[in-house]
């Protein structure tokens, strides 16, 4: 691996665009790539590798947004968000069968088929300590024959209340929240 002490952008892709120059970095490495504003320690850019994740950090948050990606699929900003051509959610989650589905941080959006089911729905809950939203929705409209239940099993309360919450209103949708030890409907 080459170190580098400074890189100018030319030094890390072509001038044309063409091809990228690879830069190899080791695994189980603090501060792999490290770009910094001065010697103070405000990084612009880092790349941070471990056994079990990778991070890539843009910015800091004292004179720049952060925005840190983590190779598991998380990221997290250390700024104000706006999104200025929507927000986009891939892959919604379907539940089409009666019985009990598990809810995992994945699932942003949740499209609960109450007419196919065939019996009643339950949304089990993970544990409540990740910070997480979900959209929860009934797309058959027919709750009141076949209820949906949010189960929290896991732990947690619902609403400040330690019991289940049944739905039995056609087409309801909902905005789960969890806030590190319960759940809440906004």
């Amino acid at each position: 691996m080459t170190l580098h002490s400074s890189l100018s952008g030319a030094d890390l892709h072509d001038p044309k665009g063409v091809s990228p120059t690879p830069i190899t970095l080791p695994d189980n490495t603090a501060n792999a790539y490290l770009i910094e504003n001065d010697s103070s320690g405000d990084d612009y850019f880092q790349i941070i590798t471990t056994n079990s994740s990778e991070e890539l950090i843009f910015g800091n948050a004292s004179d720049n947004p952060a925005y840190t990606f983590k190779g598991i699929g998380q990221a997290s900003f250390e700024c104000d968000l706006t999104v200025n051509r929507g927000l986009r959610f891939e892959s919604p989650t379907s539940v089409t069968s009666s019985g009990s589905t598990d809810l995992t941080i994945a699932m942003s959006v949740v499209l609960v088929d109450s007419a196919t089911a065939g019996g009643a729905i339950t949304l089990a809950l993970p544990v409540p300590g990740d910070k997480s939203l979900w959209l929860i929705k009934d797309v058959g409209g027919d709750v009141i024959t076949h209820n949906v239940t949010l189960d929290r099993a896991n732990g947690g309360s619902i609403e400040g209340s330690a019991t289940n919450r049944t739905f039995s209103t056609n087409y309801f949708a909902i905005l789960l929240y969890a806030d590190g030890s319960n759940f809440w409907i906004l």
